[in-house]
């Protein structure tokens, strides 16, 4: 006799009425694993970089290497399915080109801190039977390092963003692995020291154009509880005189053309956290031949750039050795909001 044809085995209704309400209660679409999934992003210069994983926690099971994930072993940095990178636009991951698409991720896994990462075309891999190492289609370098706290669960982030690119960090229990990340911006920033020798020099300014009507100053200083780097701000914009001499300089070490200004540097570095400040007040991001667009840059460090909202700085005059004698700086209405005439240099 078959026992699922067994009239002793088949439930009362009572029962299937009993087992439906539960389901009901606890939610029958719910699910619970051990490993949830997550995913982190970030932008980058337009550059869309996402990393989606599970994430396994220590449980007391020991450290994350040599206990969990065994030595000289291949793992994708997390759990159940494969660890995943998707990008969307060409980059550079751990000095190796990746083409802009979807990849697996694969850690070879040593004592050492110098690891490999490696991308894989297949994304429906699970996290074990891993690939052979060989069948990679994209192999980086990243490294191993010690953390000062203590991570249950496992986590993938963006670290040191900048306009270029970033750390891909996996941080576990005290373990980082830390990859890099390059991003094009699709901007050159440096200029040569021969192009850069037409520009540099002292310069003679006038920026009344860009600066606020003095009723509006006013109004604001007149505020109630203004913050002290509002009011700094403020205060600059009503006892800087409109026509004043700043800097263009040219730093070797990175080849760029930057503005120096110092009420400006006064007023941005405190704000920013740089102390006295670096006297690198602006970037010129080359556009064209005499054609700049400034850009802050506190300390030689680009906060932000957008090409489609970016003022211009047109030099506009010569001498008979190339010199640049004149420029002219338009807003996005082409409005003239500075002008300046070489003073020296």
């Amino acid at each position: 006799m078959s026992v699922l044809r067994s009239p002793f085995l088949r439930p009362s209704p009572l029962v299937v009425v009993h087992c439906a309400a539960l389901l009901l209660a606890t939610g029958a679409s719910a699910q619970i694993t051990a490993s949830e999934a997550a995913s982190t992003t970030q932008t980058i210069s337009g550059t869309e970089l996402e990393v989606a994983y599970s994430r396994p926690s220590l449980r007391g099971r020991g450290t994350p290497f040599g206990d969990i994930v065994a030595f000289d072993d291949t793992w994708t940095g997390g759990a159940n399915q494969s660890t995943t990178f998707r990008t969307s636009r060409d980059v550079v991951v751990g000095g190796a080109p990746v083409p802009a698409g979807l990849y697996s991720v694969w850690l070879e896994v040593v004592e050492g801190p110098e690891w490999r990462v490696m991308l894989h075309a297949d994304t429906t891999l699970f996290h074990v039977p891993h690939p052979p190492i060989d069948s990679a289609q994209i192999v980086g370098t990243a490294r191993r390092e010690q953390g000062a706290d203590v991570l249950e669960t496992l986590a993938w982030r963006f670290d040191d963003v900048t306009w270029n690119g970033a750390v891909l960090t996996l941080a576990w229990g005290r373990e980082r692995i830390r990859i890099p990340v390059e991003v094009d911006p699709g901007i050159t920033l440096s200029v040569t020291a021969e192009e850069a020798a037409r520009y540099v020099g002292t310069w003679r300014i006038d920026d009344s154009g860009a600066r606020p009507p003095a009723d509006r100053i006013d109004d604001a200083l007149a505020t109630p509880d203004l913050g002290n780097d509002v009011r700094n701000y403020w205060e600059m914009m009503r006892d800087t005189p409109t026509e004043r001499e700043i800097d263009i300089v040219w730093d070797s070490a990175d080849g760029r053309l930057y503005r120096t200004d110092p009420p400006f540097v006064q007023v941005w570095a405190p704000f920013a956290g740089l102390g006295e400040g670096d006297p690198r007040f602006e970037l010129l991001v080359p556009r064209a031949e005499g054609i700049f667009a400034p850009t802050m840059a506190l300390g030689g460090e680009l906060m932000s750039f957008n090409a489609e909202f970016s003022n211009f700085m047109e030099f506009t005059a010569f001498d008979d050795d190339g010199r640049a004698l004149a420029f002219e700086v338009r807003n996005g209405d082409d409005e003239v909001v500075m002008t300046g005439a070489r003073a020296g240099g």
